[in-house]
């Protein structure tokens, strides 16, 4: 299933195309939505930062979105009958404009860290942090990237963790 075919699946069962669904507004009907699609890009295999990216969204609230969606039967339900469907669930016809890391680049790099967060240990959630973000021209190169838990990656993302290789440095503003 690609990008385009979650929106569509979405649109079917809350009646809300992306537009909606990118709308900041918290009403229920949206917030449902929203967490129908995060499932659905989780179950196809999408990291939470790539779904954060195509909603707009840190990947920390995506995270809690996706937890709020495993309690909720519905969205469950759902998942698992469009799973069942074969046509709309081609794991090979991905979005070519969304850009997955390949698991064996993960394996790497969680084996070099040992799937746990380089600052603080953290290992229940990791998720993997590029220094030079790839749309900045950083690469996948086990030099450019490093595993985070999900509190330091948001910090990293905000420029308040600053990382050089696998030394780490905090930027704490001055003192008023």
């Amino acid at each position: 299933m690609d990008i385009k075919n979650v929106y569509l699946a979405v649109k079917r069962r809350t009646g809300m195309g992306k537009d909606e669904l990118l709308q900041k507004n918290k009403d229920r009907d949206r917030l449902f939505a929203r967490r129908l699609f995060i499932a659905l890009m989780k179950a196809q295999g999408c990291s939470y930062s790539s779904i954060a990216r195509e909603l707009g969204q840190d990947h920390t609230t995506v995270i809690h979105a996706f937890k709020q969606s495993q309690k909720n039967a519905q969205i469950t339900n759902i998942v698992q009958y469009i799973r069942s469907e074969k046509e709309y669930w081609n794991a090979a016809s991905l979005n070519p404009q969304v850009e997955f890391l390949s698991k064996g680049i993960y394996s790497n790099i969680y084996a070099v860290y040992g799937s746990k967060c380089v600052v603080c240990s953290f290992d229940e959630v990791v998720e993997v942090h590029h220094i030079i973000p790839r749309r900045e021209g950083g690469s996948d190169d086990p030099d450019n990237v490093v595993v985070l838990c999900p509190n330091h990656h948001a910090l990293a993302d905000r420029g308040m963790l600053q990382i050089r290789g696998i030394h780490i440095e905090k930027q704490l503003s001055t003192p008023l």
